[in-house]
């Protein structure tokens, strides 16, 4: 028997996709390059990323730290001109949050340590999510880091138009 899947935007939403097209997407681009230059970078992560992150895929944290103590911070900002709350209402619906309490786990792995004073941070420019960042991989606590950080967003308020998470991430379950 032939069966055929249809994989449709899985940046978007793979949700409705067969199982087969879903288990290609989660594998696809799971790399996030952190660029340590010694300065800050700012890059925008997207929602995909996190929702391949939630559905089980590890994201892997390839770091580049030749120059030393920079922090790289992957943004999950509103598009230019929305109101705060756009941020969150995306998360809730691309995540499939129902009600309060619903969470997502989101699992990173750097393979390499990262050293020096440079760190990994997701953050938002979103006042509907609170705090407003979290922190992956923090060199400046420790000499070296690595290994597996995980991330939580927790609904906090599903009610329409008022849409609010939590999100968390402890650095300190990456290996020393």
């Amino acid at each position: 028997m032939n069966q055929v899947f249809a994989v449709n935007n899985t940046t978007k939403d793979i949700t409705h996709s067969g199982p087969v097209a879903q288990e290609l997407a989660l594998h696809k681009g799971a790399t996030l390059f952190a660029n340590l230059t010694g300065i800050e970078t700012i890059t925008p992560i997207s929602i995909g990323t996190l929702k391949q992150a939630a559905m089980g895929t590890t994201i892997v944290v390839d770091f580049d730290d030749t120059a030393g103590d920079g922090l790289q911070l992957y943004t999950l900002n509103k598009v230019a001109g929305a109101p705060n709350g756009s941020v969150a209402r995306n998360l809730i619906n691309q995540l499939n949050f129902k009600r309060v309490g619903d969470c997502a786990l989101l699992h990173f792995f750097a393979c390499q340590r990262l050293t020096g004073t440079g760190g990994v941070v997701i953050n938002t420019d979103d006042t509907s999510v609170s705090p407003d960042f979290a922190i992956l991989f923090d060199g400046t606590s420790f000499l070296t880091v690595g290994g597996e950080a995980v991330a939580e967003i927790r609904a906090t308020n599903v009610t329409p138009g008022a849409e609010t998470v939590s999100f968390f991430a402890s650095s300190q379950n990456a290996f020393i």
